[in-house]
């Protein structure tokens, strides 16, 4: 089977409205989720969760509390695998085992899904299609799973490459997500400053000229 890293998925979304959206993966890990959770409902700011199935089975209250504070959640698989590593059959799993454990803990089945490291083969968009499910990427990578950076450094680093319609990428989970929080708080601050406003994924596809 044919192996490609560059999804076909959406990146962003093409509008002149000053507006973006904070996505994370890897979650739902404790204690960083409900740290960014307390730092968004603080803000007023809604994101979109990227949840992996392993952590969301471990996690079920707060995976709940993400549902009920308004945020936006989606599958980013169940295990986190390369889907370049499997067969069809098993990415097919892979979409639905997660999906069905969301369903059952929020009583919503998700419509967005993001590939673990970005990566898909050729069977990946055609699964996703019949399911069915938009595959999120990103615009704007955060990088905050480089243990040399400091939240200083992530949030210019996502600046530097910030226009409106952006899919921001960051991580709540997968390890020390300390300096995400910190780098979360201060990149909402400067948004702000700059009159962006922040929305759900599914919120932005809603400005697209055409539907994606």
């Amino acid at each position: 089977m044919k192996q490609f890293y560059n999804c076909e998925g959406i990146t962003k979304v093409p509008t002149k409205k000053r507006v973006v959206a904070l996505t994370f993966d890897d979650g739902p890990f404790e204690p960083y989720t409900s740290q960014l959770l307390k730092l968004l409902e603080k803000e007023k700011v809604p994101a979109t969760f990227f949840m992996l199935g392993k952590q969301v089975e471990e996690n079920p209250k707060l995976v709940r509390k993400v549902a009920e504070l308004g945020h936006e959640i989606g599958t980013h698989s169940y295990a986190h695998i390369k889907f370049t590593r499997l067969k069809p059959w098993q990415i097919k799993q892979e979409f639905l085992n997660n999906l069905e454990i969301l369903r059952k803990i929020t009583g919503k089945t998700p419509s967005l899904f993001r590939p673990p490291y970005g990566v898909c083969n050729q069977a990946v968009p055609v699964i996703a299609k019949q399911i069915p499910l938009k595959i999120i990427l990103w615009s704007a990578d955060a990088r905050d799973y480089e243990p040399s950076l400091t939240a200083e450094q992530i949030v210019t680093d996502v600046m530097k490459t910030l226009k409106p319609g952006a899919i921001i990428a960051l991580h709540d989970g997968g390890g020390d997500r300390s300096k995400t929080i910190a780098a979360v708080e201060i990149l909402i601050e400067r948004l702000k400053k700059r009159h962006y406003r922040l929305v759900t994924v599914s919120e932005l596809l809603k400005l697209a000229p055409l539907q994606l």
